[in-house]
């Protein structure tokens, strides 16, 4: 895959998690609850999490786990 692309990516990935959503209740919660330190620990978190989910479906693993029932359930589940 071209460095573009995978720049290209990133930068939507980052948009995205600067949108408004249910993490950003999240966060903002637990900054005021827990301070400034755990805030930022958890957007990296999130950050992350997010950034995994966007690679494994851009390189297909989403259409293994539409065709596998068992892993769909198992990953719906957790």
């Amino acid at each position: 895959m071209p460095i573009e692309i995978l720049l290209a990516f990133f930068a939507a990935s980052i948009a995205i998690e600067l949108t408004p959503g249910p993490n950003m209740a999240y966060l903002a919660i637990l900054s005021a609850q827990s301070g400034r330190i755990a805030g930022y620990a958890a957007v990296a978190g999130v950050a992350l999490g997010l950034l995994i989910i966007g690679l494994l479906a851009a390189y297909g693993v989403a259409a293994l786990i539409e065709a596998n029932h068992l892993i769909y359930q198992a990953l719906r589940w957790g």
